[in-house]
C-alpha cells in the first residue's frame, strides 16, 4: 500500500538471474497485469531488459495492490532474494 500522497513507481528486483521460470501476477478484484519470463525463456520477454528479474510496481497515492509470484527451478533449490 502506498501510503504517501504522491504516485510511487518502485522496483522488484529479484536478484537471481538463473530461476529458470517466473509468473508474476497484479491482481485488483481480476488479473491486471501477467509477465512469464525466466532463464528457459529468451531474454525479451523481460518487462525490465536487465541482467536481474526487475518489476515495475506502479502505486498511485493511497492505493494497494496485490502481487503473486509463481516460480520454477526444475527440482533445484531457488535463492529467492528480493530488493524493493
Amino acid at each position: 500500500k502506498n501510503e504517501t500522497e504522491q504516485f510511487k513507481e518502485l522496483l522488484l528486483e529479484i536478484d537471481n538471474p538463473l530461476l529458470e521460470e517466473i509468473e508474476f501476477f497484479e491482481v485488483q478484484d481480476k488479473i491486471v497485469a501477467h509477465y512469464y519470463t525466466g532463464n528457459r525463456l529468451e531474454f525479451k520477454t523481460r518487462p525490465i531488459k536487465h541482467r536481474n528479474i526487475v518489476f515495475k510496481l506502479n502505486l498511485k497515492a493511497g492505493e494497494e495492490k496485490t502481487f503473486y509470484g509463481y516460480l520454477y527451478n526444475r527440482g533445484k533449490n531457488i535463492r529467492l532474494p528480493l530488493k524493493l
